[in-house]
C-alpha cells in the first residue's frame, strides 16, 4: 500500500473506510493510505453527488480539522469502556461523523475527542451519514 503524505485543502477523498477512532483510510486519485481523521470533512451522499462523485461517500479535506456531519445533544453519560469510545456527558454538544455499519453506534467528536459512542445517547441522528465498519 502506497502512503498518503501530502493532502491539500480541496483534495478528495474517496474509498474512505475508518481504521480506528482517530485514522482513516482512502485514495487519493491513484495512491492509497491512512490519514488522521480530524484532517478531512466527510460528505453524505448528496454532497457526494453534488460534486459529482456518483453519490458515492466520500472525504473532503479541509482548511481546518473538521468531520463534521451534524451537531447533536447528548441525553445521558456515556462512560467509555473501550479506548476507542467518545464519553459523553448529558447536554454536551457532539458532531457526528459517521455511523457505524448496523445503525447502534456513531463516530463523532468533541471536546477535542474522537470517538465511538451510542446512536440512542443523543438527541438526533443525522439523516445520509457515512456508514463505515469497523
Amino acid at each position: 500500500m502506497k502512503e498518503v503524505n501530502v493532502l491539500q485543502a480541496g483534495d478528495t477523498i474517496e474509498d474512505v473506510t475508518v481504521v480506528n477512532s482517530e485514522w482513516l483510510e482512502g485514495r487519493l486519485r491513484s495512491a492509497k493510505g491512512i490519514f488522521p481523521a480530524s484532517f478531512v470533512k466527510i460528505m453524505d451522499s448528496v454532497e457526494a453527488e453534488r460534486r459529482g462523485l456518483g453519490g458515492r461517500s466520500s472525504a473532503s479535506t479541509s482548511a481546518s480539522p473538521a468531520g463534521a456531519t451534524s451537531d447533536t445533544t447528548a441525553l445521558y453519560d456515556f462512560h467509555a469502556e473501550m479506548p476507542t469510545d467518545l464519553p459523553l456527558k448529558e447536554g454536551q454538544t457532539v458532531t457526528v461523523t459517521a455511523m457505524i455499519e448496523g445503525g447502534q453506534w456513531l463516530l463523532g467528536h468533541s471536546g477535542g475527542r474522537t470517538g465511538q459512542f451510542p446512536a440512542n445517547f443523543v438527541a438526533f441522528v443525522p439523516p445520509n451519514l457515512p456508514v463505515v465498519t469497523l
